[in-house]
């Protein structure tokens, strides 16, 4: 499915939201960034910005991003098959639209190794909503901040192939 809406400007500014939240993070590791990842929104500099998506369709390596000054990978697939690179900790982790596909042990554990960890979906979609209420219950992070964005007043005109989630809910945990 095509959810050509989250490409909107207005729905881009849950991935500013993140990105400011990570900022001062020197690794940042994002879940799922589908068609904006979170580079394109993030100032720099860091050490490290890794994108993991079942959707991206080749692998991209840049060893120094010009405005980030790091090096920048998407890694297409899934992130359990990459666990092991991945930080041990003092990393940000992101994860806009959380719809974690396969097992979903490798996620508690990225989000109990981070530093902060910021996970956003539509609360009215179940099956993320029933993931982050496994992960709240899993995990040893606290919530610091609970941000409830209502995008439902902008025109969604001409939008087709999926249905638009204008209400979401977005957890820093700590």
């Amino acid at each position: 499915m095509e959810w050509q809406y989250l490409k909107l400007p207005i729905f881009q500014l849950r991935s500013v939201l993140a990105a400011g939240l990570v900022q001062k993070c020197e690794y940042i590791i994002e879940i799922g960034s589908y068609k904006t990842p979170i580079w394109e929104f993030l100032r720099g500099p860091h050490k490290y910005v890794g994108c993991y998506d079942l959707s991206f369709e080749q692998e991209l390596h840049l060893d120094n991003h010009p405005r980030l000054q790091c090096p920048l990978q998407h890694i297409p697939g899934q992130f359990q098959d990459h666990i092991s690179d991945l930080p041990e900790s003092n990393f940000g982790l992101v994860c806009l639209g959380m719809e974690i596909k396969g097992d979903f042990e490798p996620f508690i554990e990225l989000v109990n190794r981070s530093t902060i960890a910021v996970i956003e979906f539509p609360p009215d979609f179940r099956f993320s909503l029933n993931q982050f209420n496994r992960l709240r219950a899993e995990c040893d992070k606290e919530v610091a901040m609970h941000i409830r964005l209502d995008l439902s007043d902008n025109n969604f005109s001409g939008l087709t192939g999926s249905p638009i989630r204008p209400i979401r809910d977005m957890y820093v945990l700590e």
